[in-house]
């Protein structure tokens, strides 16, 4: 494959990358010939910028190191662009050169560019490097322009802890021969090497495990001692061992009632997690109370009932958990992938206050009503409630216009769609059909059936139809969307919510 490149004017750079620039137009502003100036002189054509991250912003000269031979003139640095390298069918390669640019992370000012490490400290990791490619000419006036590269290599750096703390109140109790998993708080959060080197003060009262797990081992009190792998921050905890404790004496964070360590959410995705409080003599008194913390509200929440979210996108979030009796933690690590859903922006949990984008399918009687309702719903607060008299069809619609193409792409991908149900009056049935206009033969459709003798206790279920992807490239007018209940003569009375179509994957 050919490496090839192409350039990025310093315009789309400030709109696009966080790169501004200035200085770009030049005229000399007076009679002389320019083909009489000689150009610029330079030792080196290859200018190469490196920096760590954990430096402070500073502007770069791009004039170093030239000869004038005409220093009564100015120089300048113009069309400032950057490389983007590309293969023969013009995608960028991955290459370290085409890493993503943070914005007003490289910014041109006149003959200067002015970089900002600071920017990659949360995308670098240890001994890690991004690396730019720029292009530009000096010019003095003469008709010849010298053609400079620069290269600015952004070096990931390790990031020292600067405090750490013991996660468990002060003389936590823990009963003898009972083992509890200490955890600890690092700061900053990014720093590099998180281990701890544990030590017990007394062992004859305790005795502690390289992973921070304490092991109580007769009557009394000790403390505990976490040092950090660098510069030896350290951290004491007094505990107390006792003979018998109605105090929690750990915790676990579960998912559907299995310990876990990790955790994937989608974008808009709520699961609903659980914190197993661990006692060795639990009464009807002991406090199993817990409180939840996200490291990344703005990516993932999490509420008091353990209810995590997915909002945006993101990478090794923790979760802790921690119990309101002596203090004790679980964590986990949290990634938000994107929403698989193709339906994911259409309002497919009906959460606002109307059905939008979502309309009445075409059949639907006078007097249907469909409306966002709280109060019954399988995600998030709200659901689609349908109201007919039950003599035609009912349901909703997704217009051509509107609706995604997915199920007509002929990507030979094999899609699922479900959605989940309610029905007040009795068991009820339908379709869902996805058709371009005129593609009877390439429809993706499916029957589905409501019973409500095999619904939860809350009267749900959820209707599942899989199928590949049909082929509508023959047809002029895109594809719709319907879901409708067919007419069962009499009232129609449902609820639908959480509408999903995703591609079938092998995980």
């Amino acid at each position: 494959m050919n490496r090839n490149y192409v350039t990025k004017s310093i315009l789309a750079l400030a709109v696009l990358q966080g790169i501004a620039g200035c200085g770009d137009e030049y005229e000399i502003g007076d009679s002389v010939d320019s083909s009489q100036i000689q150009p610029v002189e330079v030792a080196n054509t290859n200018i190469l910028i490196e920096v760590g991250e954990t430096e402070s912003a500073k502007a770069y000269d791009l004039i170093q190191g030239l000869t004038n031979p005409h220093p009564e003139r100015r120089v300048f640095t113009t069309k400032f662009k950057r490389i983007v390298y590309v293969d023969d069918a013009g995608e960028e390669l991955d290459v370290p050169q085409n890493a993503d640019l943070p914005p007003e992370s490289i910014v041109k000012q006149g003959e200067k560019v002015f970089v900002n490490p600071s920017a990659w400290l949360d995308i670098l990791e240890y001994q890690e490097s991004a690396e730019y490619d720029f292009t530009y000419y000096l010019d003095n006036g003469s008709n010849e322009e010298v053609l400079q590269n620069l290269r600015i290599k952004i070096v990931g750096e390790e990031v020292k802890a600067e405090q750490v703390d013991i996660l468990a109140e002060d003389n936590a109790e823990i009963p003898v021969g009972q083992s509890v998993q200490i955890e600890t708080s690092i700061m900053p959060a990014n720093t590099t090497f998180k281990e701890i080197t544990w030590s017990s003060s007394d062992t004859s009262v305790f005795t502690v495990a390289a992973d921070g797990t304490v092991t109580a081992v007769a009557t009394g009190t000790a403390n505990l001692i976490g040092k950090t792998y660098d510069d030896g921050i350290t951290a004491t905890k007094p505990l107390t061992v006792v003979t018998d404790s109605t105090k929690p004496i750990g915790v676990d964070i579960t998912n559907q009632g299995q310990s876990i360590e990790t955790i994937v959410v989608e974008e808009g995705q709520t699961i609903t997690l659980g914190a197993n409080v661990l006692f060795q003599n639990e009464t009807a008194d002991s406090n199993k109370n817990v409180s939840w913390n996200s490291s990344a509200p703005g990516f993932f929440e999490i509420s008091d009932k353990g209810a995590l979210t997915g909002i945006k996108t993101y990478e090794s979030g923790v979760l802790t958990v921690k119990t309101e009796s002596q203090g004790f933690t679980d964590s986990i690590m949290v990634n938000v992938k994107q929403n698989s859903n193709i339906l994911y922006s259409f309002n497919s949990s009906f959460e606002k206050a109307e059905i939008e984008p979502w309309t009445n399918y075409w059949e639907n009687p006078a007097g249907t009503v469909l409306e966002s309702v709280e109060g019954t719903s399988t995600a998030g607060n709200r659901s689609l409630h349908i109201t007919s008299d039950g003599s035609k069809n009912v349901g909703i619609n997704l217009a051509p216009s509107v609706a995604p193409q997915h199920l007509g792409s002929n990507d030979g991908k094999t899609y699922k769609l479900t959605f989940d149900i309610k029905s007040n009056n009795g068991t009820v049935e339908g379709w869902f059909r996805a058709i371009p206009q005129g593609g009877w033969p390439e429809r993706w459709d499916g029957w589905w059936k409501h019973d409500v003798s095999a619904a939860n206790a809350d009267g749900w279920s959820t209707i599942t139809v899989e199928k590949s992807s049909k082929d509508w490239s023959a047809y002029t007018v895109l594809g719709r969307m319907d879901l409708y209940i067919s007419a069962p003569g009499k009232a129609v009375d449902v609820y639908i919510d959480n509408i999903r179509i995703a591609p079938v994957t092998s995980d």
